[in-house]
């Protein structure tokens, strides 16, 4: 399967941002958000970083609390260690496979990362989308164990994204997947949006790397994920980034769902064993931006999608997937057609609608700037229903 509510909960659980506030200052008046985001711009990321990152969160009523230990170089290799509720976990990138172990399992898992993350260089990335996208509503100055923070609260959505509602979309973070059962995600059709119902969000923005050391969101499903004992530029010599298989422990290859972009329709159907119909707009000013193909190794699960800009934060995008096993349960039955589909809001940023036809699971996703009228007309204008 492409995901699932245990991926969704890995993905809450290492969102990987944060810091510990201490007294705060207001700043001047010429310290703008536009300011913040020229040095988030221009920001270079550092050659390293250790620390602990706690986490504290709840899902869907579930309590989820714990920390662990990380190593990040700026040339993609990482570490991390620490405890879940199925045991100590070690997870190394040396930089060229991902080794994932948990004590008591016997069973090293070790797969390509086809992402080809960084995760320092990412993480600069995403404060500056966050600043460009959200509504800063008050910038403040504080200190942690010698460092300089902005401390930043962001209340709502953007003026210039006009959507339904108050969403805060989180930095789009690389998952430390395979932790909790994850794993990392190549569908570019669903963006790492927060869960429903976020209201508040609070940063801890380091001055000097523009990188989010703490955040603190407020809603349906609060969660807090800060970084202790934070050291940059750490030297962190190569040997940290070797894995050892534990003795007695067998070694198994997790194949990795293999991702293709395309410029154009023409160039995907040349590629894909599968063909997706093509949508028509009627009410959105739609340019086709790209095409994707995912496929997995070990069976003959295959996903297409088209992806188009409509003048939005968030492109739309359609996929069709030979998969049909993971039509939500939940969301709003509604009629597409001559088929009944499922309604749902993935974020307060976004939402979709999925239906089966013909021995396939379609998709429309898109931001809530698209109301769901026109999600359901795009849908029809597939002709699948």
């Amino acid at each position: 399967m492409f995901g699932s509510r245990r991926t969704h909960l890995a993905f809450l659980c290492l969102v990987v941002l944060c810091f510990l506030g201490g007294c705060t200052t207001i700043l001047s008046d010429d310290v703008t958000e536009s300011d913040l985001i020229d040095e988030a711009e221009n920001a270079e990321p550092p050659a390293g970083l250790s620390a602990t990152i706690e986490f504290n969160a709840t899902f869907e009523d579930e309590q989820v609390q714990y920390s662990y230990d990380v190593w990040y170089r700026n040339d993609g290799l990482s570490r991390l260690e620490g405890t879940t509720d199925a045991g100590e976990f070690v997870q190394v990138d040396d930089g060229e496979q991902i080794w994932s172990y948990t004590a008591g399992e016997e069973t090293v898992r070790v797969r390509e990362d086809p992402t080809n993350r960084i995760h320092l260089r990412d993480s600069i990335n995403a404060t500056e989308e966050l600043l460009r996208e959200r509504n800063v509503t008050e910038i403040t100055e504080t200190e942690y164990q010698g460092r300089a923070v902005y401390h930043v609260v962001i209340g709502g959505q953007a003026e210039q994204n006009d959507g339904n509602g108050n969403g805060i979309l989180p930095p789009l973070f690389p998952s430390a997947g395979g932790i909790l059962g994850g794993g990392t995600q190549t569908d570019k059709s669903t963006g790492n949006d927060t869960t429903a119902g976020t209201r508040r969000m609070e940063l801890w923005i380091d001055t000097e790397y523009m990188y989010i050391l703490r955040q603190k969101v407020e809603g349906k499903d609060p969660f807090e994920l800060r970084y202790t004992d934070v050291t940059f530029e750490p030297g962190i010599d190569d040997d940290r980034f070797e894995f050892e298989v534990p003795e007695g422990a067998t070694v198994k290859e997790v194949a990795t769902p293999q991702y293709q972009e395309f410029d154009s329709i023409a160039a995907l159907s040349k590629e894909s064993p599968v063909d997706i119909e093509e949508p028509s707009f009627e009410t959105l000013d739609a340019t086709f931006d790209s095409a994707y193909l995912i496929t997995r190794e070990e069976s003959d699960e295959v996903r297409v999608g088209l992806q188009y800009n409509v003048g939005q934060t968030t492109p739309l995008s359609v996929s069709k997937d030979t998969n049909t096993t993971e039509l939500s349960t939940e969301g709003e039955r509604v009629q597409i057609g001559g088929v009944t589909g499922v309604y749902e809001t993935v974020s307060e940023g976004s939402h979709q609608l999925t239906w089966v036809a013909d021995g396939a699971q379609y998709r429309v996703f898109a931001s809530l700037q698209t109301d769901r009228e026109t999600l359901i007309q795009i849908a029809e204008s597939m002709g699948t229903t």
